[in-house]
């Protein structure tokens, strides 16, 4: 996650090399073999650059920088050429290497020269490299960030804004409020603990494959029945998936992510408190409220591995995505929200890129309605250093939430990030996790609760009404009816994991109406926290159960 320089460095252009390739250039078929095609970089600032490098016959890869990576043949970079468009090339063969991009801690680490490294292109902190896989992980243990160049071609990104946003401000929603108020940072700040407890999470260590399945058996622990292990590599841990139905248009997915992956020079020993133990925590803790509710589109909760590789991982996911057409509104990373420097301000950085502007006007407005006094501000961040990059290749709009983008965690991939010298803000970490329940409960738009959950249908003689005041805060009052000639009945409040909070009648026998006050407060007299809770009456065989809110 490094800030880029506005200078631009790049290597001695090899214009007699272009003109080689375009004299040399037939109308034979393009080329199928790396070997055969170069590696260019095209001016991103003319109208329809990215058409015109797809009609020339290259293909455009990623973003870097205000620029576009391409790779193509002679025959296509004599026709790119003829389009007018600017281009370097960087490297004639495709062959002999891994392509990245990569964002060193600092404009000089690039002066010092690597053997089997090539440095292709510089502008301050970015550069475009190629190197083995190996060579290039160790740069990411010296706390270098990568982003590897897949060689498939980039979906152009779409530049207009999604339909379902409508109208264009969010209207206030109490349910969205009560999500928020049910982020809890003890709970965020027990998950980054233990996601360091772990000692190492190093994406091809067994540890990390150990943390992978705690991340699954957590999210399984909110009551999310569709949860899956993606394999994408077999050497390295694998992404985490959690899915919850929409209940309106499940074809749409809001997906919510973050990379639970750490590194160091050391793989036996990397904590990753802060990068990315909290934004792993932020998605767990989504997941924890979300889960509890219906909304119109799918929900999807990741925990991506091999982002610290050259996001390996959200790659992999996000081009299954597009292959099967999986219809993404919009994607949340969040990597690294813990840290606040010395002398900085507390704010959330949004990182985005121009198709993605909607979503970050959109935070803006949801955290002043839903999070007052938490400042979010418009960070500016090298192109591709996080898993929301994955989505913007495949033609997805993508937004990250970073710590700050000028002064983040100089611990980053390092012993030393831990939590209390490198996640030192759970301020930030909670402003930053109730601003993505908000956006990601605005977005997936939550449902009415249902009238009624029933773990037996109930008969037309049993009846139980809807608690009202619904949401409520101190007390609420539940009512029902009982046919002649009564049964034995006990009325309870319980949480969403089932455990019992309070009994309202224990055993009795009732006929009739009858109305029970609950003042929020559990069998031991201590008033319950905010959330979705359940009542549960039962008469004899029949059970009947309902939904209801505490609003503090």
């Amino acid at each position: 996650m490094k800030r880029a320089a506005a200078l631009w460095a790049l290597p001695v252009v090899a214009w007699l090399v272009v003109l080689g390739l375009a004299a040399a250039a037939t109308q034979s078929a393009p080329s199928n073999d790396p070997a055969d095609e170069a590696l260019v970089l095209v001016d991103k600032s003319r109208s329809s650059s990215f058409a015109r490098i797809s009609a020339s016959g290259a293909r455009v890869l990623c973003e870097f920088d205000g620029a576009w990576l391409a790779a193509g043949d002679a025959r296509a970079l004599a026709h790119l050429r003829e389009t007018g468009l600017e281009f370097t090339i960087l490297d004639a063969s495709l062959s002999g290497g891994v392509f990245y991009t990569a964002w060193a801690p600092e404009i000089a680490f690039w002066d010092s020269s690597r053997p089997g490294i090539r440095v292709l292109a510089r502008r301050g902190v970015a550069a475009v490299l190629k190197a083995s896989p190996p060579q290039a992980e160790a740069l990411a243990a010296q706390g270098v960030e990568l982003a590897r160049v897949f060689l498939t071609p980039m979906r152009e990104p779409r530049v207009i804004r999604p339909e379902a946003l409508s109208p264009q401000q969010p209207v206030f929603d109490a349910r969205i409020e009560t999500m928020v108020s049910m982020v809890s940072i003890a709970n965020v700040n027990a998950d980054v603990q233990r996601l360091q407890d772990f000692v190492t999470r190093y994406s091809g260590h067994d540890s990390c494959r150990a943390a992978g399945e705690w991340i699954r058996a957590k999210f399984e622990s909110c009551g999310i029945d569709s949860t899956r292990l993606q394999t994408w590599n077999s050497g390295y841990s694998p992404n985490v998936i959690a899915l919850i139905p929409g209940q309106g248009h499940p074809e749409k997915m809001v997906v919510i992510g973050g990379h639970y992956d750490s590194i160091t020079a050391n793989y036996d020993f990397a904590p990753g408190a802060d990068d990315n133990a909290s934004g792993t925590a932020c998605v767990l803790e989504c997941a924890r409220i979300l889960s509890q509710y219906d909304f119109d589109y799918t929900l999807v909760f990741i925990a991506f591995s091999g982002e610290e590789q050259g996001l390996l991982g959200s790659e992999a996911y996000a081009a299954e995505a597009a292959a099967r057409g999986d219809d993404i509104v919009g994607m949340v990373a969040v990597d690294m929200i813990g840290y606040v420097a010395p002398d900085d301000s507390l704010d959330l950085d949004l990182i985005d890129n121009t198709a993605s502007a909607w979503m970050r006007e959109r935070i803006f407005e949801v955290a002043s309605l839903y999070v007052p006094g938490f400042t979010v501000v418009h960070g500016s961040l090298a192109t591709g250093s996080s898993d929301h990059a994955s989505f913007w290749r495949h033609g997805y709009d993508a937004i990250m939430f970073f710590e700050d983008s000028g002064q983040y965690s100089p611990y980053i991939h390092r012993a030393t990030d831990v939590v209390g010298t490198s996640y030192i803000s759970p301020a930030l970490a909670q402003g930053s996790v109730r601003t993505a329940v908000a956006f990601a409960a605005d977005l997936a738009q939550p449902l009415p609760l249902p009238t009624s959950i029933h773990e037996f249908p109930p008969t037309a003689e049993l009846r139980l009404e809807q608690n009202f005041p619904n949401p409520f805060n101190p007390e609420t009052t539940i009512r029902f009816e009982i046919p002649a000639p009564g049964e034995f009945v006990s009325l309870g409040v319980f949480d969403v994991a089932g455990r019992s909070v309070s009994r309202l009648i224990r055993s009795e026998r009732v006929a009739g109406f009858r109305a029970v006050r609950w003042n929020g407060r559990d069998d031991n007299g201590r008033q319950v926290p905010s959330g979705v809770y359940f009542y549960r009456l039962q008469a004899g065989e029949k059970t009947v159960s309902r939904k209801m809110i505490v609003l503090r």
